[in-house]
């Protein structure tokens, strides 16, 4: 396995992480402000 291949890897974990975070927020917060994402694609929570 080359280090090219570990690092797709874990590049595609975190955006796994990063979708599973979105979806998990979202769902606490509710349908009607799941949109509610700033430009950097993360949540933000005020």
């Amino acid at each position: 396995m080359s280090a090219n291949w570990l690092y797709h890897e874990k590049q595609i974990g975190q955006e796994l992480d990063r979708l599973e975070s979105e979806l998990l927020l979202g769902g606490a917060k509710g349908a009607g402000e799941a949109g509610n994402v700033d430009g950097s694609g993360m949540f933000s929570i005020q």
